[in-house]
């Protein structure tokens, strides 16, 4: 089947950012399966799309100078940044993946002095706890195939990938029986429960579920930051409980972050519809659409927002605009499992715009900060100061 590699390149931007439609996703399979080539291009396409959204720290600050020293050195080195079969989408790729560049070169032949800082600061792994409902507790550390059992006959399958899926048995206790999935600092994890919905946590995160859905609805109960694909069930509604509030949802796509350390709790609608109850408030999500509580206030704030930019952690990719320094070192606290510290508050409240791979070691990140602020990030004990 003849594909317009528009529509190839369309499906490689959807796919990174989760917000695939049913006819693409079949049209895509569909068209992956006819022979191994289409594989090959999809996956040059994915990988140049992920490249794009890499595109380092730009400082809100010093933004106007940044810009004029990147388009200034993109004149010359732009077009070597592509191999020859990608110019067709340089058009679409070419302003990001430049401005990618021409940090990592900058940051690469200056003289920084950062070093170090990976001792104490490893990049996130795949790993998490299971809790059983009696109790007993699994480490979910290791890509390798285990089969666990549950009291009520439901298998647990963890698969080559360090992922787990709960089977669709019909259990004969009618008690319902809870798991319990806890990711620490520095992990991530993801699962499928029995309905069928894919749950991706990430690090610092807890989630509470039956191992079997029975009743009028299916509860979960989350902790810190998760990303839901819900099987659709128009009888049995999916609702998660986050701190005091509720999402209530038939089948979609979202995004939830209910850190309690965070004096908010934010739910992002990537696709499909969600409701969101919070105290005698409730409001009716939209895609594209964030709703926001802050803890101790009436009242749930709606804004549109680009989904992708919340997602993106499923994709491996921290992506930020016009992020807060002091939230963008939480989030890389929590994945590298280290603590910051500022020694001036206002420091906190710099404006970043940009996005890095969360497989990048911490001193990437480190080195991108200081190469565009007049910052310095030093170690003290186990944690990493940061000053002016």
């Amino acid at each position: 089947m003849d594909i317009d590699e528009n529509i190839i390149i369309d499906w490689a931007m959807k796919y990174h950012q989760a917000c695939l439609t049913d006819n693409d996703q079949q049209a895509l399979e569909k068209w992956l399966d006819e022979n191994k080539e289409h594989v090959h291009l999809f996956n040059k396409y994915r990988k140049l799309y992920c490249q794009s959204r890499s595109v380092a720290f730009i400082d809100t600050v010093n933004r106007e100078q940044a810009w004029s020293n990147i388009s200034s050195a993109l004149q010359n080195k732009s077009r070597r940044l592509l191999p020859k079969w990608t110019y067709q989408v340089a058009a679409i790729f070419i302003i990001v993946l430049g401005v990618g560049y021409f940090l990592r070169n900058e940051i690469s032949t200056a003289n920084h002095q950062v070093s170090g800082f990976e001792q104490i600061a490893e990049i996130g792994t795949r790993r998490a706890i299971l809790t059983f409902a009696d109790g007993r507790k699994q480490a979910l550390e290791e890509d390798n195939e285990q089969v666990f059992d549950e009291k009520d006959g439901t298998l647990i399958i963890k698969d080559s990938t360090n992922s787990l899926m709960y089977s669709k048995e019909k259990p004969a206790n009618k008690q319902i029986l809870y798991n319990e999935i806890k990711v620490p600092r520095g992990g991530e994890y993801s699962l499928h429960l029995a309905d069928g919905t894919q749950v991706w946590l990430n690090a610092d995160s807890k989630l509470r579920y039956p191992v079997q859905f029975k009743g009028k609805q299916r509860l979960v109960y989350l902790e810190g930051e998760a990303c839901f694909d819900v099987a659709h069930n128009g009888e049995m509604p999916f609702i998660i409980s986050a701190n005091d509030s509720k999402v209530k949802v038939l089948g979609t796509k979202f995004n939830i972050s209910a850190y309690k350390d965070q004096a908010y709790v934010a739910t992002t609608l990537v696709r499909g519809s969600v409701q969101v109850d919070y105290l005698s408030d409730n409001i009716l999500l939209k895609p594209g659409e964030q709703s926001v509580v802050v803890k101790g206030k009436d009242g749930i704030a709606i804004n549109e927002v680009d989904p992708s930019i919340y997602t993106a952690w499923v994709h491996g990719v921290f992506e930020f605009e016009k992020k807060d320094l002091g939230s963008i070192m939480t989030q890389l606290g929590r994945w590298y499992n280290v603590n910051f510290f500022f020694t001036e508050p206002q420091l906190k409240q710099i404006k970043f715009t940009g996005a890095i791979h969360r497989n990048e070691s911490i001193n990437y990140a480190i080195e991108l900060i200081e190469s565009i602020t007049d910052l310095k990030f030093k170690i003290k004990g186990e944690n990493i100061i940061i000053e002016k």
